[in-house]
């Protein structure tokens, strides 16, 4: 969440969709970013499914980065 790639959460009873980019289209650890998310969101309790949609609007910039994880980053 700090670094700003969480677009979007959208939770229908059991089910989580989250709205996720990374920093680069090209990035080849998207898929695994992505299947890392999935497996973890539905280690919680409570939660059946869960499915993870990369998006690619708006594009990602180093502005999303949260003050705490800039912080923690530029140290």
């Amino acid at each position: 969440m700090d670094l700003g790639l969480v677009y979007g959460i959208e939770i229908k009873e059991d089910r989580v969709h989250i709205k996720m980019t990374l920093t680069a289209p090209g990035c080849p650890m998207g898929g695994l970013i992505a299947e890392d998310v999935k497996r973890k969101v539905e280690a919680i309790k409570g939660v059946k499914e869960a499915e993870v949609e990369l998006v690619w609007e708006p594009p990602w910039t180093p502005d999303r980065i949260s003050e705490d994880a800039m912080r923690k980053i530029t140290e």
